[in-house]
């Protein structure tokens, strides 16, 4: 697979990635690894989660510990909302060279004045896709994305508990520019205490 960490973020706008995995398979990191390197790149940053996913709220967590704002939302139509107004206020600030840079909060989340909104995670893609019309949304704003040139990732299950499909992910799937499929760790205890290798 390929590395991301080798390609220039500035490459990846208008590139629609997806990082599928089990539970514990690192998807969820993956996403956050990236949106962290965007500031590095000058680049404003945005985080979505659904109501749905009821253990965390304006947040995206990893193993309980690792911590990212984000936005939770009731569906892809609040959520493009949510980012044309960022993206707005963002883009209205005249701003000079001494403040470039500088903090400003939207709504409890910091962007960074002068540097453009150009890249948005979102974390259990599968829970915007539960039915036909959800899966249709996303697709849309899919191709929104893809059209102002925003770096698009997105992490979440492909597979429920049983090993079905989940929901109408897999209408999405053609669509992904760059999947990177992760690995489960493996979290079993034998019955003499013993880790797996």
């Amino acid at each position: 697979p390929m590395d991301l960490k080798e390609v220039p973020m500035h490459a990846l706008l208008g590139d629609i990635i997806g990082f599928f995995a089990p539970m514990n398979g690192g998807k969820t990191e993956g996403l956050m690894q990236e949106l962290r390197r965007a500031w590095y790149y000058s680049l404003n940053t945005i985080a979505y989660n659904h109501e749905r996913n009821t253990r965390e709220r304006n947040t995206i967590v990893v193993d309980g510990k690792r911590k990212f704002k984000a936005r939770t939302v009731s569906g892809m139509k609040e959520l493009r909302e949510d980012l044309e107004m960022r993206i707005e206020i963002l883009a209205a600030d005249d701003i000079g060279k001494e403040v470039r840079g500088e903090k400003k909060k939207i709504d409890k989340i910091i962007h960074y004045r002068g540097f453009p909104l150009k890249v948005v995670g979102i974390d259990e893609i599968n829970l915007f896709c539960l039915t036909e019309q959800e899966a249709s949304d996303t697709l849309e704003f899919m191709k929104w994305c893809k059209s102002e040139k925003i770096a698009l990732f997105v992490s979440g299950l492909l597979y429920d508990f049983r090993h079905f499909s989940f929901g109408y992910i897999n209408a999405i799937l053609p669509y992904i520019d760059i999947k990177q499929e992760k690995k489960p760790a493996c979290m079993a205890l034998y019955d003499n205490r013993e880790k797996c290798a």
